[in-house]
C-alpha cells in the first residue's frame, strides 16, 4: 500500500493563500515598481498573519505598509490620521472605533498616535509600555478591532500611492 516513490503533499491553507504561492496579489499583473511590490508582499504577510491568529503582528505589518508607502514622504507621520479620517468620512467604523476607545467625533490625528502607540510600538519594542500581552483577551480584543482599522488604511495607502488594487477584482478600476 502507498506510493514506493515519497511524494510531497500538496500545500494547502485553510482560508488564505500562504507567503510563497504566485497566485496572490502581486501576481495579477506584474508590477515593476518594487516599493509597490515590498508594500503588498507586507500587506500579504499581515492579512495571513490576521488569519492565523497572530493579531498583534498582523497590527503591525498593516502599519509598515503605510510607513513602507510613504516612506520617501517628509509628511510621513501625519499620513496615517489622513488615511483615517478618509476612511471615517466614507464608511462607518463606530464598532472599531469603540474596541480602542475612541468614538467617529474623535480627532483622526488621536486615533492614529493610539494605533502608533498602543498598536506598532506595542509590538515592534515589547520593553516599552505599553507592551500587549498575548494572553490578556481584552488587549486580544483592542489589537482586533485596531488590526480591521488598519487594514483597511494599508490597502486606501497602497491604492492611493501606487495606484494598485490589493485584490484581483479591483485590478481592472486602477489600470
Amino acid at each position: 500500500s502507498g506510493n514506493p516513490v515519497p511524494v510531497r503533499p500538496t500545500r494547502r491553507t485553510n482560508r488564505s493563500p500562504s507567503s510563497i504561492l504566485n497566485c496572490w496579489c502581486n501576481a495579477w499583473h506584474p508590477l515593476k515598481d518594487a516599493k509597490a511590490r515590498r508594500a503588498l508582499a507586507i500587506y500579504r504577510e499581515a492579512v495571513n498573519m490576521e488569519e492565523f491568529h497572530s493579531t498583534p503582528y498582523a497590527v503591525l505589518g498593516f502599519y509598515k505598509v503605510i510607513e513602507s508607502a510613504y516612506s520617501s514622504d517628509p509628511g510621513r507621520a501625519n499620513r496615517l490620521g489622513e488615511e483615517i479620517a478618509r476612511l471615517l468620512a466614507v464608511d462607518n467604523y463606530d464598532f472599531h472605533l469603540r474596541g480602542i476607545g475612541f468614538t467617529k467625533k474623535d480627532s483622526p490625528d488621536k486615533i492614529a498616535a493610539f494605533l502608533r502607540e498602543a498598536g506598532r510600538h506595542a509590538v515592534a519594542h515589547a520593553n516599552k509600555n505599553p507592551a500587549v500581552n498575548p494572553d490578556d483577551v481584552a488587549q486580544q480584543r483592542q489589537m482586533s478591532a485596531a488590526a480591521f482599522i488598519l487594514r483597511a488604511a494599508a490597502r486606501c495607502s497602497i491604492k492611493g500611492q501606487f495606484k494598485v488594487g490589493t485584490n484581483r477584482w479591483d485590478q481592472d478600476d486602477l489600470s
